[in-house]
């Protein structure tokens, strides 16, 4: 059993959640208020698309606070203080920062990026081996 405090407390975290949520699916980022549908199975496919995309989002964004977390490390935040909940499109907008530059020399394919600094070092590492690989890390 759970006490009144407890109950009103998640019912909030709850509420913050979802809100969350629609705030995302309502950023300017998607435009959506350029998109007029008529035909409800359209309708249907972009509720679809639109939920696959707040899965993902939500999943990314999870997945590097526990690295985070796990790491001891932080980035640093809208206001370059330093914290280990970042939201993902925060970390992308700080990824925003680097730039992939390809130099062909005769018959050999340079690729170098630029713009890498410690945050975007931390939070690339928070996806694993593979994304390292990709960034040219060892």
């Amino acid at each position: 059993e759970l006490s009144a405090d407890e109950i009103i407390n998640l019912y909030r975290g709850q509420t913050s959640h979802m809100e969350s949520c629609f705030k995302f699916i309502k950023d300017s980022t998607f435009k959506l208020n350029k998109i007029f549908l008529k035909k409800i199975e359209r309708i249907d496919a972009l509720m679809s698309v639109m939920a696959l995309t707040l899965f993902i989002n939500n999943l990314g964004q999870l997945l590097l606070r526990e690295e985070l977390l796990m790491k001891n490390e932080t980035v640093p935040n809208q206001l370059g203080k330093p914290t280990d909940t970042p939201t993902l499109k925060w970390a992308f907008q700080l990824m925003e920062r680097v730039v992939k530059i390809r130099i062909k020399i005769k018959d050999k394919v340079i690729d170098q990026f630029h713009g890498i600094e410690m945050a975007q070092k931390t939070i690339i590492s928070c996806f694993g081996e593979t994304a390292l690989k990709i960034y040219g890390f060892p």
